[in-house]
């Protein structure tokens, strides 16, 4: 895994740390998302920061009491200044906030990048 991706990653873990969705979840994504992607026209660093970062808020929405709080709405918005610190161009931020963001199908967000639709496929 790439230093940059393995920033993200740590970054995931201290969010998740008291969640239900751990880290063998996001691997698995992750991974599973890295097989698929060998042969299939895709950014790589979005599809994987996507992978890493899908459920970062996931927390956030477990604890709220109201049920309100929609993680992957969420978590699009704190990968910006993660995904800005490590030197991602803003293009690829929005495609992972994209994907991020439409993993939650029923909430009705549609994909709008090829990577999206492929992520989206492949986790949900």
């Amino acid at each position: 895994m790439d230093e940059k991706f393995q920033k993200i990653k740590e970054v995931v873990e201290k969010e998740l740390s008291c969640s239900a969705h751990s880290m063998d979840h996001i691997m698995r994504v992750y991974n599973l998302c890295l097989r698929l992607a060998e042969n299939e026209n895709v950014d790589l660093d979005v599809l994987q920061a996507s992978a890493l970062l899908h459920d970062i808020a996931r927390v956030k929405e477990d604890n709220d009491p109201t049920g309100n709080t929609d993680h992957a709405i969420v978590g699009s918005e704190m990968a910006v200044p993660i995904l800005q610190k490590l030197g991602f161009s803003d293009d690829k931020i929005k495609h992972i906030q994209d994907c991020i963001i439409s993993h939650r199908y029923r909430t009705g967000n549609k994909a709008k990048t090829i990577e999206a639709k492929f992520y989206l496929t492949r986790t949900s």
